[in-house]
């Protein structure tokens, strides 16, 4: 069972955490830093519509310290970025989303905002040769308090069923 941040602000995040978490958990264990390239992209389903991501969980990263994190799903650049929900991910959020929280590199350099400006680790090492659907668990080191911030004018659809968020930057990121 994984562990999830218990501060105000936090767990009044409408991501809504991991179903299987609580605040007695272990955190995930996420030991392989990863640097974004261009065509990365990193996805959070979610059944819920909201502008900002808080905490969804916590994780230990290399050096066994403990992050508050947003989870994520990885897909490295030439990966097929899928058109529904990925089972895995069902289980996880108890059912199919309506909302897909996307983290582009690409997006993200044109926004000005360099994927070196923040820390994203993976449970299991990233492949060199890369399927056209990988399945690769990654979280975005967040900080107690701080936000990734998905606004609503940033809003399309890139199948029926399916709302897209655009990520548009970081609150008091470091």
């Amino acid at each position: 069972m994984t562990i999830h941040c218990t501060c105000r602000k936090c767990n009044a995040t409408p991501a809504g955490k991991n179903r299987h978490s609580n605040s007695n958990g272990t955190a995930e264990k996420m030991l392989h830093s990863y640097v974004l390239k261009n065509g990365d992209v990193l996805i959070h389903w979610s059944r819920y519509d909201f502008d900002k991501m808080y905490s969804t969980e916590k994780a230990t990263y290399p050096g066994g310290h403990t992050v508050v994190s947003g989870f994520f799903m990885l897909y490295p650049s030439g990966s097929q970025l899928p058109t529904k929900t990925p089972k895995r991910v069902q289980t996880v959020i108890g059912g199919m989303a309506n909302h897909v929280y996307e983290i582009s590199s690409d997006f993200m350099i044109n926004l000005g905002i360099y994927t070196n400006q923040f820390q994203v680790y993976t449970r299991d090492p990233v492949p060199e040769a890369i399927s056209r659907s990988p399945d690769i668990e990654a979280i975005v080191v967040i900080g107690c308090g701080n936000a990734i911030n998905f606004p609503s004018s940033q809003k399309f659809n890139r199948e029926a069923g399916l709302t897209i968020h655009a990520c548009a930057g970081f609150d008091a990121f470091s």
